[in-house]
């Protein structure tokens, strides 16, 4: 695979999955939506630990970015609780490149590889956040949280 589609798709997911989450501002604790147990981001299913509701603001369905090196399909949506923890979902599926654990271990910026759930994939820790990031039907999942131990109760095989 071309190292220059690994490396642009690898800082494209770390800077928007950053960039989501940093967008949280004041006004977003006008959270909209009802607290919801199970979560679809792009035909991926996730659980939502209760009182978790999604922030519209910092949302984003089936942006399509493109270039050329890369057409890329990404689905991001962003929940937050009361007490201000956050947990991010991030769905990507490219025309051009099939998602599989080595973009996975390349997207995890040298995370370690471990499983959650059944699910086997990579850890990885980034400006005070925890993160998980594997393959999935050939789409990359990134899911972030302000707190390591959401991942648990989020990621689902």
């Amino acid at each position: 695979m071309n190292k220059k589609v690994l490396v642009l798709l690898s800082l494209f997911l770390v800077v928007a999955s950053m960039a989501a989450v940093s967008a949280f501002n004041v006004s977003d604790l006008f959270l909209s939506g009802s607290a919801t147990k199970n979560a679809t981001v792009e035909g991926v299913n996730f659980n939502l630990p209760d009182g978790f509701s999604e922030v519209d603001a910092s949302s984003s369905k089936n942006e399509v970015l493109n270039n050329s090196y890369l057409d890329l399909n990404m689905s991001t949506q962003v929940f937050m609780n009361d007490k201000g923890d956050n947990i991010e979902i991030s769905v990507s599926d490219s025309s051009l490149i099939k998602a599989d654990d080595s973009i996975a271990e390349t997207i995890s910026m040298g995370g370690n590889k471990t499983q959650i759930n059944g699910v086997d994939g990579y850890n990885f820790d980034v400006a005070g956040y925890s993160g998980f990031t594997y393959a999935k039907d050939g789409k990359l999942v990134v899911v972030s949280a302000s707190d390591k131990e959401l991942l648990n109760d989020v990621i689902i095989a």
